[in-house]
């Protein structure tokens, strides 16, 4: 069986009113959006090809692809998010 290893790695800039803190104690940290706590993870696209305009154009796969190509991962995924100091503002 083929294997591949995927890794996704993106910066963002948030708005001061959202915050990057645990939900509770236990937990990692996460984006807080209006009270409401959001966790960054992979999701695969379903190619739909091209549109009126000639764009390539995706859209989130369907539950029960995004459960079949989970069901294969064999090492947990990692995802986490840090505030990267080095470019935040004080």
């Amino acid at each position: 069986m083929k294997k591949i290893r995927t890794r996704v790695a993106y910066e963002l800039e948030i708005p001061d009113q959202w915050k990057v803190l645990p939900p509770s104690e236990d937990e990692t940290e996460g984006l807080m959006i209006d009270g409401k706590f959001y966790q960054p993870a992979i999701t695969w696209l379903e190619y739909k090809g091209k549109d009126a305009e000639g764009c390539e154009t995706w859209e989130s796969a369907d539950d029960d692809t995004q459960n079949l190509i989970f069901d294969h991962i064999r090492n947990q995924i990692e995802c986490s998010i840090r505030q990267i100091k080095k470019f935040s503002a004080p």
